[in-house]
């Protein structure tokens, strides 16, 4: 699991400016004394006698954050409640129809603070850039706030109101398939790139902005030092997008001994700069392939690559002795059946040591969602994944209507394919591992066991789910019960 590190941040920059404050990881909080989440986040409230609340919120969530909105005015009407995050950066009206008082939109640690003093002294807000509220009765969007320049002002991140106990425990699920003790922070901000179907520009613009090298030497080193970790996983969009800030990363890395893993983009590596990854301690590589087809790489999900390039990528970031992770979409609006075979094609040349094969999900604000013209209700958002589903005709506009059924004849030929190239190559697997603790091997082992099970299991559910006497008699139960 990654910690919260949008909210982290906000957290310390109040901290830094006098705000007291806490972060209720929502995440962790589970049932106990027959209390649900929602029980345990609203008493937690109370006790702390919070009259701000800030809510992050993706496409998914928009409706539970609805739904916590309404029980804390319930609760307590004086509390005001502030909305940001990837959704209602899209769509601030309807989180502000829902009760949300206030919508940051975008980048949000430059400007908490005057959102805060505003509260408490006047609410009149419309002097604050990229902000949205009601006022007499209209909704008001004011103009988008500037990007932050210098991300070398933002203090580091709270880790410390966080359950960083449980964070830094060993997981195969940061670095995708490596069970290590992992954290996941972030050294720049932007992307250039215009993938139709991303938002990530939408909240941190496309101009990339890089924190120094000696600002990331602290933050590691706090996380190492203090909380254990081993190894990091950087959430930049591209790290690679500059060579030379890969290099200031890779010394970073090797002055303190850390594993690490990214994401990358098949059209910005070098040989050079991987050789330097794997001497820094990079074990793997996320790379987000997507597509065997040219046509549907530029004209559909406007990636400015091609299918020779993830072949050379791949290849040559195998050679180089780093992992991959690959991940592929089938679904783009006018994709044919044949184009989904040479998506597959692709997948099996390339050998990728994981795997991640989803549907593609529209998102509001991106060119896709534009294409596609989804119909989907505002009540409907919580029911949306990148595997399907029952609103998957909603937005299907490729020419395969059954895309469950490809997906999951799909991933059960590239799952058993990984998985046998790591049964033969386990003992260079157990290498990796011994670079870290070699008291904790036997513990690393037994955890990624468990991952493996997990991914054994989610393979079994999805194939199931498309034996077609099982689908028609989930279908009668699913219809039976709304009788």
């Amino acid at each position: 699991m990654r910690f919260p590190v949008g909210l982290l941040s906000l957290s310390a920059t109040l901290s830094s400016r006098g705000y007291e404050n806490n972060v209720l990881d929502s995440a962790l909080m589970k049932d106990s004394k027959n209390q649900n989440r929602d029980e345990l986040i609203l008493s937690s409230i109370l006790e702390s006698k919070s009259k701000i609340v800030g809510i992050s919120s993706f496409i998914h969530e928009q409706n539970y954050v609805a739904e916590l909105t309404s029980k804390m005015k319930s609760l307590d009407r004086s509390i005001f409640v502030i909305a940001g995050g990837p959704q209602p950066t899209v769509r601030s009206e309807y989180f502000l129809r829902c009760g949300v008082d206030l919508v940051v939109r975008g980048e949000a640690e430059d400007r908490i603070c005057e959102i805060v003093d505003e509260i408490k002294n006047g609410r009149d807000f419309s002097k604050i850039d990229g902000v949205s509220f009601i006022c007499d009765g209209e909704i008001i969007n004011n103009k988008p706030a500037k990007l932050i320049d210098n991300l070398n002002s933002l203090e580091i991140p709270a880790y410390k109101k966080s359950n960083m106990h449980h964070y830094s425990q060993i997981s195969s699920k940061v670095i995708r398939g490596v069970p290590l003790k992992v954290a996941s922070i972030m050294t720049s901000r932007g992307c250039p790139f215009s993938c139709s179907y991303c938002m990530g520009k939408l909240i941190t613009g496309k101009r990339v902005r890089f924190r120094n090298a000696s600002r990331i030497y602290d933050e590691v080193k706090l996380l190492r030092d203090s909380f254990g970790f081993e190894a990091i996983y950087f959430l930049d969009d591209t790290l690679g997008v500059s060579r030379t800030y890969v290099q200031e990363i890779c010394q970073v890395m090797r002055e303190l001994g850390m594993l690490w893993g990214a994401q990358e983009r098949v059209n910005t590596i070098n040989e050079q700069n991987l050789r330097e990854m794997r001497r820094s301690g990079c074990v793997q590589l996320d790379f987000g392939i997507e597509s065997g087809s040219n046509r549907i790489l530029n004209e559909i999900a406007n990636k400015n690559i091609n299918v020779e390039m993830s072949r050379n990528a791949l290849q040559m970031t195998r050679r180089n002795g780093i992992r991959t992770f690959s991940n592929f979409m089938i679904g783009f609006p006018t994709e044919t059946k044949q184009e989904m075979r040479d998506t597959f094609k692709l997948a099996k040349e390339i050998r990728s040591n994981e795997y991640f094969v989803s549907i593609l999900l529209p998102l509001p604000g991106t060119p896709i969602w534009d294409m596609v013209k989804p119909e989907i209700s505002d009540d409907d958002f919580f029911k949306l994944n990148f595997f399907g589903g029952k609103l998957l005709d909603c937005y299907n506009r490729s020419e395969v209507r059954d895309l469950e059924k490809m997906r999951t004849v799909i991933t059960n030929s590239l799952y058993i394919r990984s998985r046998i190239r790591k049964l033969i190559h386990y003992w260079g697997f157990v290498v990796i591992l011994l670079r870290k603790n070699r008291r904790e091997t036997l513990k690393r082992i037994v955890v990624d066991l468990f991952y493996e099970c997990n991914l054994l299991k989610g393979q079994v559910i999805f194939t199931l789910k498309n034996i077609k006497f099982l689908r028609r008699l989930i279908l009668k139960l699913r219809n039976s019960e709304q009788v």
